[in-house]
């Protein structure tokens, strides 16, 4: 197919270096999305040459090549401000069930460099001295007609690689495609394989359909909604979290991963903050950060644990409190100014909002002969103390009331 892209002076110049006996072509995601009259997307290239061979034919004409994966034959090539992944023809070969290939076979035919690919519309090789299309599936047809549909075997494409499947999903927000009935069958049937992926990488995906309706002109304002419409009937909560089965109400949509999870919450309040925290954001789920986790029990105990009216609360998540404000700001304004209205009044009435701020130390309690059992006890009834009643802390009023205790005692 004859098809005349956009291409820069600098990566006409490169093609030529490619030459005849070896052409280079733009493939995947740009050629398609230039068909969509889109032309802001990364530039992917892919020829026969190895990374090597691809630094000896550029390299003196000011070309920069940078190795990024060479077992996948994967470099980057850079002159001035413009950069592009090259990638060797290569074939695939999956053993042992993981999204990774155990064999990778360089220098393989653009035909069997184009099997190992997902989705027909990703299938696209655009030849850029010839300029035509070289589409082996149909590819152009399936774009014109908004489908997204698997190569080859459906089964295979998801088989290899559960993250497919969300990145099916994603891409089928970004683009305002439909999901062809076969493919969308496969993919539910090969839930499984979406275990395996890690949680970091499940994550990125998730945040990308949240945010897919903002990635192109063209994407649907309510691509999201798209898309975890799509995740429920797809019933693939189960392998994103580790919650079991559960449905997401239209009403618990959000564009934010943490107002997501929080309004999940909803349905679950029959686990702890921990439990929930460890089942979403753990080590068996998404796999976030020790901060990341401190962030959603904190905000958990902000949307579903605060009274909004005992100080004590308050305190809880005071030392975090700017972080919990900062997502509140986007899911939930109204408690978002509460809290803030709760900082300022602590402030003003000289609250201890930290241990720290306790105008007592172990110092103190030592002076007076305290047994150092008893600091940390004496510590925080006294912080609690002050909480309500801020104008007991005092050291003078603090260090009589631990003597008249000891007394008692």
């Amino acid at each position: 197919m004859d098809f005349d892209i956009k291409v820069s002076k600098n990566l006409l110049e490169l093609a030529e270096l490619f030459g005849n006996e070896h052409p280079l072509y733009i493939v995947g995601g740009y050629v398609r999305n230039a068909l969509l009259g889109q032309y802001n997307t990364d530039i992917d290239l892919a020829s026969d040459l190895t990374p090597d061979e691809v630094r000896q034919c550029v390299a003196p004409f000011g070309y920069k090549v940078l190795n990024k994966s060479l077992k996948m034959g994967t470099i980057v090539i850079v002159k001035d401000s413009e950069e592009y992944e090259h990638t060797t023809f290569r074939k695939e070969t999956y053993l042992k069930n993981k999204h990774q290939p155990d064999i990778v076979k360089l220098k393989a035919s653009i035909r069997e460099d184009a099997m190992r690919r997902d989705f027909t519309a990703n299938c696209l090789y655009y030849d850029i001295i010839k300029k035509k299309i070289v589409d082996f599936y149909s590819g152009v047809q399936d774009i014109l007609r908004a489908e997204l549909k698997a190569v080859e075997t459906p089964s295979y494409v998801f088989s290899v690689d559960g993250l497919r499947i969300l990145r099916m999903v994603r891409l089928a927000c970004e683009l305002g495609f439909h999901i062809n009935i076969d493919t969308f069958n496969e993919a539910k049937n090969n839930l499984e394989h979406l275990k395996n992926i890690s949680g970091e990488r499940k994550y990125a995906e998730l945040v990308k359909i949240l945010n897919s309706q903002n990635k192109y002109s063209f994407s649907p304002n309510n691509a999201y909604e798209i898309g975890l419409n799509l995740l429920n009937k797809l019933d693939a909560w189960d392998n994103i979290f580790n919650l079991g089965n559960f449905q997401l109400p239209k009403s618990y949509f959000s564009t934010n991963i943490y107002g997501l999870i929080l309004n999940i919450y909803s349905n679950f309040k029959n686990l702890s903050f921990d439990e929930f925290v460890c089942r979403t954001f753990g080590q068996k789920a998404l796999k976030r950060s020790k901060r990341e986790q401190r962030l959603l029990k904190n905000l958990l105990f902000a949307c579903y644990g605060f009274t909004h009216n005992k100080w004590e609360d308050f305190v809880n998540i005071y030392p975090h409190l700017d972080e919990v404000l900062g997502i509140l700001r986007v899911i939930n304004i109204t408690l978002c100014n509460k809290l803030m209205s709760m900082k300022a009044e602590a402030i003003s009435r000289k609250t201890p909002l930290t241990l720290k701020d306790l105008q007592l130390t172990s110092i103190d309690l030592a002076k007076v002969n305290v047994d150092k059992s008893k600091y940390s006890y004496y510590l925080n009834k006294l912080w609690r103390i002050t909480i309500r009643y801020p104008h007991l802390n005092d050291k003078n009023i603090l260090i009589n009331y631990v003597l008249k205790k000891e007394k008692i005692c």
